[in-house]
């Protein structure tokens, strides 16, 4: 086989397995973006009382597992971590907004929706 036959081949490979991963990240909406939030107060998440005040969430993966992680804006270290799956809506989500519960007094994030996307990211803890 001549060394040009080679370098096709390895083109060729090269060419499908790009596909086959853009291809994967496309089933897996939001992944890799960041979100800003600003809490007014006190929130849980995963069990972990994040104080008021301005984070950015990243949603990435883990394996199989949707992960959103919050992170202060000053420091971008981690605060909390928490599963979450997706959930999709029936048209792009007109404003960014979150759903609370309470749970022995303490304010739980349940749930977010982004300005712009199709899908909500339903917190699991």
């Amino acid at each position: 086989m001549s060394k040009g036959m080679k370098v096709l081949g390895l083109i060729f490979i090269l060419l499908v397995a790009v596909s086959a991963l853009a291809a994967d990240t496309a089933k897996m909406p939001g992944v890799g973006k960041k979100y800003d939030v600003t809490f007014y107060s006190p929130v849980k998440v995963a069990n972990i009382l994040l104080p008021a005040g301005d984070y950015v969430v990243e949603h990435v993966m883990e394996g199989e597992n949707h992960i959103m992680v919050f992170k202060t804006t000053n420091k971008k270290e981690a605060k909390a971590r928490v599963n979450c799956k997706m959930v999709d809506l029936a048209k792009k989500a007109e404003q960014t907004f979150q759903e609370y519960t309470t749970v022995n007094g303490d304010r739980v994030l349940t749930s977010m929706t982004f300005r712009g996307d199709k899908f909500k990211h339903d917190l699991q803890f």
